[in-house]
C-alpha cells in the first residue's frame, strides 16, 4: 500500500535488507535516496561533509579498488543529504525473528534444538546448524527470514520518509 506522507523510492528490498543484515567493520552501505541505489564503502565517510576529491583519495584511496568507487565516495561527501548510511539492525532485532520463527516449528526435535542453541553461546551459527538435518524447515526458515528482513526495509525506509516505488512481493 502506497502511503502518500513517504516519497517513493526505487529500490531492491532483498538488497537492502542484506545490507541491513550485514556485519561490517570498515565497510559499509549508503543508499542514494535518488535511485535507490547501494553503494558499499568506508561507513566513515560522513564524517568527511564536503570534502575534496583530493582530500578523500588521501584518506580512503588505498581502501578502493576501482575509480568509480571514489567517484561514489567522493558523491557521497559532496552531497550527504541525498545518501543515507546504513546501519545494521541491532542483533537483538535478528535473535527475534528466530525465537519468532521457533514457535512456528512443531517438529519437537528441531524445537529443542532451536532453543537450546537459542540460549547458548554463538546462538546464530548454532540456529544454522541446527537446521541442517531439516531441509524442508531450513527451506522454511529461509523465507521466513527473508520475509522479516524485507519488513525490517520497509520500516527502516520509512524512518527515513521513504517508501519502495512498487509494493513488496509477498
Amino acid at each position: 500500500m502506497i502511503n502518500p506522507d513517504l516519497r517513493p523510492i526505487p529500490i531492491d528490498l532483498a538488497e537492502l535488507a542484506h545490507a541491513l543484515n550485514s556485519r561490517l567493520d570498515e565497510n559499509g552501505f549508503y543508499l542514494d535516496t535518488r535511485t535507490g541505489d547501494l553503494l558499499f564503502l568506508p561507513l566513515d565517510l560522513h564524517d568527511y561533509d564536503g570534502a575534496s576529491e583530493e582530500s578523500i583519495r588521501e584518506e580512503f584511496g588505498w581502501q578502493f579498488t576501482v575509480e568509480e568507487e571514489v567517484v561514489e565516495a567522493v558523491r557521497v561527501v559532496t552531497d550527504p543529504k541525498r545518501f543515507i548510511a546504513v546501519e545494521p539492525v541491532p542483533t537483538w532485532q535478528a535473535f527475534k525473528v528466530m525465537e519468532a520463527f521457533l514457535k512456528t516449528v512443531q517438529q519437537h526435535e528441531l524445537s529443542s534444538q532451536l532453543a537450546r542453541a537459542l540460549e547458548g553461546r554463538k546462538p546464530f551459527r548454532r540456529f544454522r546448524d541446527a537446521l541442517q538435518n531439516f531441509e524442508s524447515e531450513q527451506q522454511r526458515w529461509d523465507a521466513f527470514e527473508a520475509a522479516a528482513q524485507k519488513e525490517q526495509a520497509v520500516a527502516w525506509l520509512a524512518e527515513h520518509g521513504l517508501q519502495p516505488a512498487s509494493p513488496p512481493e509477498a
